[in-house]
């Protein structure tokens, strides 16, 4: 199922006149324009080999003869610029493809062309003529399948059906061109009869059958004689009908999209450089007049008087004759005055102007002379970066969905696969004060960690290639932050290092504080617990020598009650003693303490202490 192409200007023509009847109305409608912007895009010189079809001539073409008044003429490849300009702008980042290994992407085309490659052929399709076709096919004998790229004159018809709730291609016809040279090899060069035949057209038919089954047909030009033994083309089917299938199983619908630069969608629409394509025509045809004025008048003219008859009735007009005037004339020089070369002059710049306003805004172009404000220009640009956006995102919207297919047909997981074309030409530049509002959005929980990589790499902080999974193994990676002690800080869950410092203080001090009353509780229990040991032990004592609660109550009482009263007496002795020593009289310092009350039996019946 290998397709062939050839893009030379001869080649994209289109169909023979066989296939008119099969050919889709819009097709023939489109067609016209699509070979205008394709000769423009070729340069001056295909302009100027289809001769009056972009110039006509004079209708008064005295003094002069056609072929010199169009190579007089300029010829500046506007749309030619414009195109490079906008798929410059597109792909100046590569093309961002989210969800599948970028060993997937490497080989895509039959001739080895990777994704973003591809789709860079295919972006500039879509902005030149406004149109791409795009299918996934695998050769019958081949082990992975492929993208293939049809460009708007090889998609002859199409036609699409609601099946289950959406409008899909039941039935596409497209041509390849396949170049068939002949070639001189050591095996002998090609027989008389094809010398003629260097691009041969098959017509590939792409249909669901009456059970929905996918299927492929191809045809070929034969010559045949008719009734008469004339030679005529005629159509007839190249080899089997083929069923596409993935693993044995065949598909219910046609792996194929067709881009615009609106949407993904078989419709055709208006390409984006149709409305310069025309004016780059009327620019060039106002220089061939303009020039030709100039050549006739821009030249000055020399004349002499001469004496004799002078019958003259035509001069030839440049610097290299000299005129003859009757005598008694002053010699002199002829030279052009007047404003009409002026209005032509002042034509092409009329045109350059409509031409910077469709398209040089959209690149980004400031006229130097423009006279509204700032506000108001943004606003007029914000209007025709639209038209840039609008064919990004349907292009983004195909691919994906093309790569999907391509991937599933390898049974490769492509559930979260993602293509995203460069939109940075509709962003803002990104300030000191942005950077920190994002950040500031992401601690707060506004942005997740996706969006801020996304405005990163918009911005031109991060390099294209890295992916979002790369970026947040980098950003776990605190080998990429030496000696950032807020960084750390942010990985352990603080905003930054001055508040884990402050809760690893405050730490410290709940748990000082915890210890030391769990000390404090400790000592207390170890004080209780001496206590009641002593205290079990005195019980014991007394339990042992049989004596009741209250008499073992009273003999204790009345212990500390010696032992007061001997320490009174000590003390009131030392202080006679130290009376005495200074002089003074000897009263007692100290009274003595009265005697504590003998505890009263309890009422009820008196028990001997029992410890365990």
């Amino acid at each position: 199922m290998t397709s062939f192409f050839s893009n030379t200007p001869d080649a994209v023509k289109g169909a023979n006149n066989e296939l008119s009847l099969y050919l889709h109305p819009d097709y023939g409608y489109e067609k016209p324009n699509w070979d205008m912007i394709r000769d423009i895009m070729q340069g001056e010189r295909r302009i100027k080999e289809l001769g009056r079809l972009y110039l006509p001539g004079l209708e008064v073409e005295s003094g002069t003869s056609y072929e010199d008044y169009k190579s007089r003429a300029t010829f500046v490849n506007m749309t030619g610029r414009t195109v490079s300009g906008l798929v410059g702008t597109v792909f100046r980042r590569p093309v961002k493809v989210d969800g599948t290994d970028r060993e997937n992407l490497k080989d895509v085309t039959a001739d080895g062309l990777d994704f973003n490659l591809f789709c860079k052929k295919a972006a500039i399709e879509v902005i030149a003529v406004g149109r791409i076709g795009v299918l996934v096919d695998m050769p019958a004998e081949g082990e992975r399948p492929y993208l293939c790229e049809y460009i708007a004159e090889n998609i002859l018809s199409w036609r699409t059906k609601m099946v289950n709730g959406r409008r899909v291609p039941v039935y596409v016809l497209l041509r390849e061109i396949r170049d068939e040279t002949p070639m001189l090899t050591d095996k002998g060069g090609a027989s008389p009869d094809n010398y003629s035949m260097k691009l041969q057209a098959q017509y590939r038919s792409l249909y669901l059958d009456e059970a929905g089954i996918y299927r492929q047909t191809i045809y070929k030009e034969e010559q045949v004689r008719d009734q008469y033994g004339n030679n005529i083309n005629v159509l007839t089917q190249f080899g089997d009908t083929m069923t596409p299938t993935k693993g044995g199983v065949p598909f219910k619908f046609i792996p194929m999209v067709c881009i615009g630069p609106s949407q993904p969608t078989f419709d055709v629409q208006k390409s984006p450089v149709l409305d310069i394509a025309f004016l780059n025509i009327a620019h060039y045809r106002s220089s061939a007049q303009l020039e030709h004025g100039r050549y006739f008048t821009a030249l000055p003219v020399y004349f002499v008087p001469v004496s004799g008859q002078n019958d003259k009735n035509s001069y030839e007009i440049g610097p290299s004759v000299v005129w003859e005037v009757p005598e008694g004339t002053k010699p002199g020089i002829l030279e052009y005055f007047g404003t009409g070369l002026k209005n032509l002059a002042d034509s092409l710049m009329e045109k350059e102007e409509h031409i910077a306003q469709l398209g040089g805004r959209i690149m980004g172009i400031h006229p130097a002379a423009a006279t509204e404000s700032e506000t108001i220009w943004k606003m007029k640009q914000a209007n025709e970066l639209a038209v840039l956006l609008n064919i990004t995102e349907s292009m983004s919207a195909a691919m994906t969905q093309v790569l999907k297919w391509m991937l599933d047909w390898q049974r490769i997981d492509n559930t979260d696969l993602d293509v995203r074309f460069n939109q940075d030409f509709n962003a803002l530049q990104i300030q000191a004060r942005e950077l920190r509002a994002i950040a500031v959005m992401y601690q707060a929980g506004i942005l997740p960690i996706g969006e801020v990589f996304r405005v990163l790499q918009d911005s031109g902080f991060i390099d294209d290639s890295l992916t979002i999974s790369e970026f947040e193994a980098q950003l776990n990676n605190l080998k990429n932050f030496p000696n950032q002690p807020d960084v750390e800080a942010m990985h352990e869950g603080y905003p930054d290092a001055q508040a884990r410092t402050q809760d690893q203080k405050s730490r410290r001090q709940e748990a000082m504080t915890e210890r030391e009353a769990e000390m404090a509780r400790e000592h207390q229990k170890l004080i209780d617990k001496r206590k009641a040991d002593q205290q079990s032990d005195l019980q014991e004592e007394a339990f042992d020598q049989g004596l009741t609660t209250i008499q073992w109550q009273a003999e204790q009482d009345a212990k500390l009650a010696k032992q007061q009263a001997a320490h009174d007496a000590k003390a009131a002795k030392e202080q006679a003693k130290h009376d005495i020593k200074v002089g003074k009289a000897t009263k007692p310092a100290v009274a003595p303490r009265p005697k504590p009350a003998a505890a009263k039996p309890a009422a009820g019946k008196v028990s001997k202490v029992k410890t365990k």
